[in-house]
């Protein structure tokens, strides 16, 4: 890298962060140029009011710009020029106001992607004599958003997902985020087939959907999680009443309401590595039972206490109910709810629970 005015770093395995650009350089009035260079990155940069490029990268392999304000420059706020200019990464950057967003010339096989947003200038993106490029998830709202004449790709094909466009006219009928028809890129045949109805970033933050946000206790009910631009988000993690639930393909995940002995708000949240997550609550109802009189005898586990009631799960427990008259036995850990002012005694040794009791039981 050479020219740069307020300062000057090595030209190879160079790491220029955090620095302000804020007048004109000494090299063709561009206001950083990195050149032949290898494993270079640019990034958190500010460079604006230059009479030419904001950013140059000539004839450089394997080096990144991230992250970086372009703006207000004389040609254009990123140029990539010159072969061998490969393998490059653009990702991040803010380029507004230029007389063009970035152009390459001679530079094949690089990286356009990942929230680079190209505004408010004459073409967004123009690959000039620059074949097989990535280009996606990108922002483009210039008076020409793209021109093409050679052999790039304007999606990945992998996830299906593209560009935003500020010109798209196409809809969205099963409301997935993603256009039913193709984005054709002027200039040529080449086309993004899955161009975003949304900007990019809202791909990455998750958003809950709920059938209902009330549900009866034991009663199941659909999370469906999806992004805020419509995208189904499969394998994401579900938490809701201290346990892990995750999304299916289709982002669904079913979950059974617990018993509760009182209307109780509980939270679900969201979360997955690399997509902001999100958080929603759910009423899950009490369904008043009806009780019966019973006589209740024999082992248990889980004892617990609520209010006015007592919970446990049998582990071999006898229930005697007079009417209408049946007895049964009970031995998988099923649960019951007694009030606390049962007639009789339970018994609590160093390795199990007993109860025998007159009561009425919630059935």
């Amino acid at each position: 890298m050479k020219g740069c005015k307020d300062f000057s770093v090595k030209k190879r395995e160079g790491q220029l962060n955090k620095y302000n650009i804020t007048s004109y350089s000494n090299y063709l009035n561009v206001g950083i140029v990195l050149g032949t260079s290898e494993n270079g990155t640019i990034s958190d940069c500010r460079c604006y009011d230059n009479h030419d490029d904001g950013i140059r990268i000539n004839s450089c392999n394997d080096c990144n710009v991230l992250n970086c304000d372009v703006y207000d420059n004389g040609d254009d706020g990123i140029d990539l020029s010159w072969a061998p200019c490969t393998n490059n990464i653009i990702s991040g950057n803010n380029c507004n106001n230029n007389r063009h967003g970035i152009v390459l010339y001679q530079a094949d096989n690089n990286y356009i992607y990942e929230n680079n947003l190209f505004s408010n200038s004459g073409y967004g993106i123009y690959p000039w004599d620059s074949s097989n490029n990535l280009i996606y998830h990108n922002n483009l709202n210039n008076t020409n958003n793209a021109q093409d004449e050679n052999t790039n790709l304007w999606y990945n094909a992998t996830i299906q997902e593209g560009n935003h466009w500020s010109d798209y006219t196409g809809t969205d009928g099963n409301d997935d985020g993603i256009g039913d028809t193709p984005y054709s890129i002027p200039g040529g045949n080449n086309q993004d087939l899955y161009p975003l109805m949304y900007p990019f970033e809202m791909y990455y933050i998750l958003n809950i959907s709920l059938d209902n946000h009330e549900v009866n206790e034991t009663t199941t009910f659909n999370v469906t999680v999806k992004t805020l631009g419509g995208t189904v988000v499969p394998y994401a993690q579900v938490l809701f009443d201290d346990q892990i639930y995750f999304t299916d393909s289709n982002g669904i995940t079913v979950i059974t309401a617990p018993s509760v002995i009182e209307d109780t708000v509980y939270q679900i949240i969201a979360i997955k590595p690399g997509y902001t997550s999100d958080n929603d609550t759910i009423l899950v109802k009490n369904v008043p039972q009806e009780s019966v009189r019973a006589f209740i005898f024999g082992k248990i586990t889980n004892l617990s206490s609520q209010g006015d009631y007592i919970q446990f799960e049998a582990v071999k427990t006898r229930v005697i109910i007079f009417s209408p008259f049946s007895f049964i036995t009970y031995v998988s850990g099923e649960k019951f709810t007694i009030p606390n002012d049962y007639i009789g005694r339970m018994i609590i040794s160093s390795r199990y629970m007993y109860i025998i009791a007159l009561c009425k039981i919630l059935i």
